[in-house]
This record gives structure tokens, sequence and C-alpha cells, in this order.
């Protein structure tokens, strides 16, 4: 049985914040499903490491998703998870590519390995890259890219 603390994450306000979750994408390529806005891939409420999540992009490895960025984007903020509906069966590394160069990965995530946040600078680029990765076979792979946001200059 899962216990979730009772108030989701939350994200930064203000007007120099967008979701991550509201931009356009510009490119998505998925083997199961289609990616969704602020749902996990089986269309629940997001949730890893035991804490729920009202932002986000819920989708399945091996997944890519391109987001185009605002001009005055600064700075990317996302955290990166297996979804807990999938308890400890779903595993995938995950990868940032900004302007089709790598800039962060995660080591291999699994169901109970909680969230790994990535911090990253975004100034004049166009678009990043949310990319996961099965590492194996791809059974519960649901992979989310949880809260993320840009700060604008």
């Amino acid at each position: 049985v899962l216990a979730f603390r009772s108030r989701p994450v939350q994200v930064p306000k203000g007007d120099n914040i967008v979701l991550l979750s509201n931009l356009k994408w510009v490119k998505v390529e998925q083997s199961y499903k289609t990616p969704r806005r602020n749902f996990s891939i089986d269309d629940h409420e997001l949730s890893a490491g035991n804490r729920r999540y009202r932002f986000g992009i819920g989708s399945h490895a091996p997944s890519e998703i391109g987001i185009e960025l605002p001009q005055n984007a600064d700075s990317l903020f996302v955290g990166a998870a297996i979804d807990s509906e999938c308890y400890e069966f779903g595993s995938a590394k995950f990868f940032i590519k900004v302007d089709g160069k790598l800039v962060w990965q995660s080591g291999l995530m699994n169901g109970p390995a909680g969230v790994e946040f990535a911090k990253i600078s975004v100034q004049n680029a166009s678009q990043v890259e949310l990319v996961t990765d099965p590492n194996g076979p791809n059974n519960c792979d649901h992979t989310d890219w949880l809260n993320g946001y840009i700060k604008l200059r």
C-alpha cells in the first residue's frame, strides 16, 4: 500500500515562471501510448518518491519529447522519476538535451529510487528534449518529468 503526503509538491509562482507542460511540443516519439500533460501515462495523478505532483509530463520509455523554449528562457528546473504506479517494476534512464546537445543524464532509476532533480541553463537555446531509455525490457517503464518549469530572464 502506498501512502502519499497530503499536499502535492509545489512549483514556484510568478511572472517569470512558465510550466514545461504548458509549452509547445515540437517533437513526440514514444513506443507506448502518448505522453500526457500533468498526468501519468496511465492517466493517474503523477507520483514518485512518496510524493504527488500536480504538474509534469507522464511518458513511457523509450520516449523523446522536444519542447520549444521561450526566447527569454534562462533556466530549466525538472524532476525525473519512475511513476509510483509501477511500484518496483519500472526502470529507465533519463536524458536532457538542449538544442541537440546532451547536458544532463540520470543514473538508472527504478520505482523506489525517488526523484532526481536537474537545474540547467537554457539561455539562448530554442529547444529542450526530454529523453528516456528503458535500459532493457520496457515493461512498466512509466517515466515522469515532474514539476518542470522554465525561469525567464
